[in-house]
This record gives C-alpha cells, structure tokens and sequence, in this order.
C-alpha cells in the first residue's frame, strides 16, 4: 500500500511540475499557477491512486492467478490416475489375448495365396 502512495504521490509531483512549467512559460499569474497546480497535484493523486488500486484488484489476478499451480498439479494427478487405469486395461487385453492364443491349436503361416489377396497401398 505505501508503494501505491508513493507511486501516486510522484505521478501528481511530475504533473504539478509540468503545470508550473506551462504556466510560467505562458507568462500567468502566480495565483493561477498555484491554484493550478494544487487542483492538478490532488486530482492526478487521487485518481492516480484509484487506477492503481483497480489494477492491483482486478487486473493483476487475471493475469497472474494464484491458484493456476494448484490446477495444474490436480491435472497431472488426475492424468497419472488416468494413465495407470490405461495400463491396467491394457494388461488385461494382453491377458485376454494371451488366453485366446493358448486355445489356438495350430500355426497357420501365410501362403502365395493369402498374400495375393492382400491389397498394395497407392501411391
């Protein structure tokens, strides 16, 4: 909170500045440059102070969210639960298959004839 001041507090001291530098280089009174500058150093300040704070609240966690770790870490567990249950299905196919070459009884390699039904990629 105190950078914020300060931050404010230096933004209004540069516009005052600039408000008495124009106001002395166009030749006006000292009552007007003075008046000038007060209003200019309280309202670039305040709102100055105002803008930032907006930021700080709502535009800040959008850009930086607090909580985007922690997503990410549920994601990685829920896709290591995932992939162990993959692994899983995956040994019980190979088990199934395992079981339906037992009950094969004979090899069969491939014959000319088998070969000759089996279509060539185009290309």
């Amino acid at each position: 909170m105190v950078f914020k001041i300060w931050l404010a507090v230096g933004l209004a001291s540069v516009t005052a500045l600039i408000v008495i530098f124009m106001g002395i280089l166009h030749q006006a009174r000292i009552e007007v440059i003075l008046y000038r500058t007060a209003i200019t150093f309280f309202l670039i300040g305040v709102l100055w102070y105002l803008v930032e704070s907006f930021i700080i609240l709502y535009v800040v966690p959008y850009f930086f969210k607090k909580n985007q770790g922690q997503q990410q870490d549920a994601q990685v567990e829920n896709s290591d639960a995932s992939i162990q249950q993959k692994l899983a299905n995956s040994e019980e196919e190979v088990s199934e298959a395992v079981l339906d070459t037992d009950t094969v009884n004979e090899f069969a390699p491939l014959t000319k004839e088998d070969l000759d039904q089996v279509s060539t990629p185009r290309g």
